[in-house]
C-alpha cells in the first residue's frame, strides 16, 4: 500500500502540472476539479463486487482453442465523480474501455490466443490525483478485484496453458502485484511467455525487493518482463519518479543506444473511424532514468495535440504497435520452441 500511495502522489504532481498548460494539456483545471468526487471514500463507492464466474463480468473471454492465453488488465476509462470507483452496471464507462483499451491495446495480441480481460472496478482518474487516502483505498479495490479475476482465470480458464501478461497504466500498476504470484510458484512461472507491464514505472527498488521477477534482455527471451514509459526528448513533465526499467521495443534490450526509426515497423493509431499506420513511425532509446524517450511526435497535426508537455503515456503501446505484435509472435513461437 505504501508503494501505491507514493506512485499516486508521484503521478498526482505530473497531472497536476498537465492540467495548468491551458488548451495544449490534458484538461484544464476546471475540468479537473468537476471529476472529483465531492465525499470520502464510503463502502458505497465500492458497489458490487464483480463474480467472475459470470460471462459479464469480462470484457473479453475469448476461447479460441488456442495452445496460449493472453490475460489483459485494462487502463483507465473511469472519469466520473460520482463514486472512487466505477460500478459494475456503469454501461457508458465500460463502452468506453471496449472503444479504448479493447480496440487501441488489446488488438495487439488479437489472434494471437485465448484472451481473457476482466472487468474490474477500477479507481477513478481522480483517484491518482488524490493525495488524501481516498485514491489508494480506490485503486486497492481495484487491485483485490484484478486479483481474485486472476485467480479465476487460473483455476477455472487457463488449464494449464502458457499465457502472456498484458497490461498498460492503473492495469500495469495492479499487475505488479500480479507478478510475485507468478514468480513464486514453480508451475506458473514456467507457463509465463512474457509480461507486457507497460505505462507504468517498474522502478528498481520494487524490482530489488523482488528479485524472482526476470526482466527481458532480447527479443527472443521467455518468462521475463517488459516494461517502457514514452517521453519526448525535452519532455516538461514525467511520470517516472525513480529509475525504472526500460526495454526498448525497437530492439528489446535494456540498452541506452538510440534505435532509428528504421527499426520501428509502424505505429498505429485509432483516433478516427480506422486504423492508421505509420511505418517508420519514429526512433527510440532508453535513457538513463528508464524513460523511453522519442526525438519528437512525428505527424504532430494528425494527432491534433492529444499529449501534453512531452508525455505520451497514452500511445505507449500505439506507437510501436505492429513491433510489439509481432514480438509476441516471436516469444510464443520461441516459447514452444523450447
Amino acid at each position: 500500500m505504501e508503494r501505491i500511495i507514493n506512485k499516486i502522489q508521484a503521478l498526482a504532481f505530473v497531472l497536476l502540472l498537465l492540467t495548468s498548460c491551458g488548451p495544449h494539456g490534458a484538461m484544464t483545471k476546471a475540468a479537473l476539479h468537476k471529476l472529483k468526487p465531492d465525499h470520502s471514500y464510503s463502502s458505497e463507492d465500492s458497489g458490487m463486487a464483480p463474480d467472475y464466474g459470470q460471462s459479464d463480468s469480462w470484457l473479453v473471454s475469448k476461447d479460441l482453442d488456442s495452445a496460449v492465453d493472453i490475460f489483459f488488465v485494462h487502463p483507465t476509462s473511469y472519469k466520473k465523480p460520482d463514486y472512487w470507483n466505477m460500478h459494475m452496471d456503469d454501461t457508458a464507462t465500460i463502452a468506453r474501455t471496449y472503444r479504448r483499451s479493447i480496440r487501441r491495446i488489446l488488438s495487439v495480441f488479437d489472434g494471437l490466443g485465448n484472451i481473457y480481460a476482466p472487468k474490474y472496478r477500477q479507481a477513478t482518474f481522480y483517484a491518482f490525483v488524490d493525495t488524501h487516502g481516498d485514491g489508494a483505498k480506490a485503486i486497492d479495490v481495484a487491485r483485490r478485484d484484478v486479483l481474485r479475476a486472476f485467480d479465476y482465470y487460473l483455476k477455472n480458464l487457463n488449464h494449464g496453458r502458457p499465457f502472456i501478461l498484458a497490461a498498460h497504466s492503473q492495469g500495469s500498476l495492479i499487475s505488479m502485484d500480479i507478478l510475485p504470484i507468478i514468480y513464486n510458484d514453480s508451475a506458473l512461472k514456467k507457463q509465463l511467455v512474457a509480461a507486457w507491464l507497460v505505462g507504468w514505472p517498474i522502478d528498481r527498488e520494487y524490482l530489488k525487493n523482488h528479485p524472482e521477477i526476470v526482466c527481458c534482455e532480447d527479443s527472443l527471451q521467455t518468462g521475463c518482463i517488459i516494461s517502457w514509459n514514452t517521453e519526448t526528448e525535452h519532455s516538461k513533465a514525467s511520470i517516472v519518479d525513480k529509475e525504472c526499467l526500460c526495454v526498448n521495443p525497437l530492439d528489446w534490450t535494456q540498452s541506452r543506444k538510440f534505435v532509428s526509426a528504421d527499426k520501428n515497423t509502424g505505429a498505429v493509431f485509432f483516433l478516427y473511424s480506422k486504423a492508421d499506420t505509420f511505418p517508420h513511425y519514429t526512433g527510440a532509446r532508453c535513457d538513463s532514468k528508464g524513460i523511453l524517450r522519442i526525438p519528437e511526435v512525428p505527424n504532430k497535426e494528425y494527432l491534433k495535440k492529444q499529449y501534453a508537455l512531452g508525455l505520451l503515456h497514452r500511445f505507449d503501446y500505439q506507437i510501436f504497435y505492429l513491433n510489439t505484435r509481432h514480438n509476441a509472435q516471436l516469444r510464443i513461437k520461441e516459447y514452444f520452441a523450447n
